[in-house]
């Protein structure tokens, strides 16, 4: 697994929304100061707010006791994301199931990577919506560490945030909308 800045002119960046999480195999597909990878920064943001709609939809379901397998369904997918077009011309379905047109194709089928989005939604509804539980469940090699450093990289910020001369400084290396998605994500830990 890869940290990535989904936007290559931003790489200086340790903005939470300027970062994504990706695999080694599909870390070439986004795009680099070298080359225009296969997936915008637009669609990357387009993307990301549409996965958050899923899985908060998905919560929603679990609440009212759906079956796991129907948290999130293939019609739920194109409510959200409609027929819009990525920059290939096609739509985020298409993508979901076939792979991009240029190299980025999936290793599992389509009603697979479905099924396990929907075993990830159920445990983190089952798990009180803890973002950290989730990691670790996923990547229980890696994930311990992330979430230290993350941890470490939220303590310097509270330090910065308190201490008068580094006050100043603080929004350029922390944008006000990152402090509101962590402490919506991660709020069990975090106080500001």
């Amino acid at each position: 697994m890869n940290l990535h800045h989904k936007d290559p002119t931003r790489r200086w960046s340790v903005f939470p929304r300027d970062i994504i999480l990706t695999s080694s195999s599909y870390h070439g597909a986004y795009p680099k100061l070298t080359s225009p990878g296969y997936v915008s920064v637009q669609d990357t943001d387009f993307l990301q707010q549409g996965m958050e709609k899923l899985i908060k939809n998905g919560l929603d379901k679990y609440k009212m006791k759906v079956p796991i397998t129907d948290l999130v369904t293939e019609k739920d997918i194109i409510a959200v994301f409609g027929s819009n077009k990525m920059a290939d011309g096609r739509t985020v379905l298409e993508w979901w199931k076939q792979g991009s047109t240029t190299g980025v194709k999936p290793t599992l089928p389509f009603s697979e990577r479905l099924k396990s989005f929907n075993e990830r939604v159920a445990y983190l509804a089952g798990n009180g919506q803890d973002y950290e539980k989730l990691i670790n469940y996923i990547y229980p090699n890696l994930g311990p560490n992330w979430i230290l450093q993350g941890k470490s990289q939220i303590d310097v910020y509270l330090f910065m945030s308190r201490h008068p001369a580094a006050r100043t400084q603080l929004p350029l290396y922390f944008d006000i909308d990152d402090r509101d998605y962590i402490n919506d994500k991660w709020g069990t830990w975090i106080n500001f």
